[in-house]
């Protein structure tokens, strides 16, 4: 199913070797407090979930942003490798998450196929439609009963070189969740709860690339939608501009 000759749909990167092999971007995107509620219960309303979300608009950015040619109508698909997928519902009962570390997500592929979206003008309803076609591709990994052995297996057939059908410059979605959930936001003196020692009042992601991929962020932090893109000296910070701005308009489509 996801061998597939033809390369995945990206962005254009303007150099193959980095001037700047030092050199990262990184750029961020907060939604209001208002706009956030509105699209996280629409998203609620649809049945889907945030990792749906930024899946699909940074699909349907490529898309916009990389027009697909009458060519490629049948063929053209926006295919991210790596998505992050949980497994922490395969624990059994003996682990517990607040006294002990444990890995608990895989990495599997998820694509999105423009013929499935072409005959669909309006631009709202191709991003509902993208967000179901997404939705069962996650349910029927996390339905799986092989899905908690899938890293495992992949590491031990993977080859030496990469699949030719992989395009190196392919997006890298993570919805990271909701912060507050994950570290304390007020820091006190042992003892004392009357006032904060340390407040955290923004929260990023440091990411190191040195390929083309660019990873893509997305968290909810003081009930504000936060949108982060990092890329290499492989790309003009317009260009990842630009794909962040259409991504972050993707995503306020659902707060109409």
């Amino acid at each position: 199913m996801w061998i597939d000759p033809k390369p995945s749909h990206t962005i254009h990167y303007q150099r193959s070797i980095p001037s700047d092999v030092a050199k990262t971007t990184r750029l961020i995107f907060v939604l209001s407090k208002s706009e956030t509620v509105r699209i996280l219960q629409n998203l609620k309303d649809y049945g889907v979930s945030p990792v749906h979300l930024l899946h699909a608009v940074s699909a349907l950015a490529v898309f916009a942003l990389n027009p697909v040619t009458d060519d490629d109508d049948l063929t053209a698909h926006v295919t991210h490798p790596t998505a992050l997928m949980a497994l922490s519902r395969w624990f059994v009962p003996s682990i517990n998450i607040k006294t002990h570390f444990v890995s608990s997500m895989t990495l599997a592929p998820v694509r999105l196929a423009w013929r499935d979206l072409a005959n669909i003008p309006d631009e709202k309803d191709r991003l509902l439609r993208a967000l179901q076609l997404y939705k069962v591709q996650f349910d029927a990994y996390l339905s799986s009963p092989h899905t908690a052995h899938l890293a495992a297996q992949m590491a031990r057939l993977a080859g030496p070189e990469p699949d030719a059908s992989v395009n190196i410059a392919s997006t890298v979605p993570t919805n990271v969740g909701n912060i507050e959930k994950m570290i304390s936001t007020k820091w006190y003196n042992l003892g004392d709860t009357r006032e904060p020692v340390i407040s955290l009042l923004h929260w990023h992601m440091g990411v190191k690339v040195t390929i083309p991929a660019c990873p893509l962020h997305m968290w909810t932090m003081n009930s504000q939608l936060t949108v982060q893109i990092h890329g290499s000296d492989h790309y003009d910070e317009s260009v990842l501009r630009s794909y962040l701005n259409e991504i972050v308009r993707q995503i306020r489509l659902l707060g109409e």
